[in-house]
């Protein structure tokens, strides 16, 4: 079961990052708003597309995901990283 403090905080965090780097239409910040939560929440996959390939930003091995700017971005104001499923790729993962 998913807590309704987690989708709030989660559409607030959404919201906070269109109104500082998106910007656009209202409907495709619902849009997105949805997808993400879905995405996150039910789905258990990326916020970003991913591939097999780990010389992509974000990829998948052996069941699970792992994103490259995780680390970097974890800490920003309202991140959503702390919604993603990915891992921070660790030094294993590199190579």
């Amino acid at each position: 079961m998913i807590k309704d403090g987690v989708i709030t905080k989660f559409k607030a965090d959404i919201d906070y990052y269109f109104e500082t780097y998106a910007g656009g239409d209202i409907e495709t910040r619902e849009f997105t708003k949805y997808l993400s939560l879905y995405l996150a929440l039910i789905a258990k996959r990326p916020l970003h597309p991913f591939s097999d390939d780990k010389k992509d930003e974000v990829y998948r091995l052996d069941d699970s995901y792992y994103c490259k700017g995780r680390i970097k971005y974890i800490n920003d104001k309202n991140s959503l990283c702390r919604y993603c499923v990915c891992q921070n790729e660790g030094y294993f993962t590199m190579f």
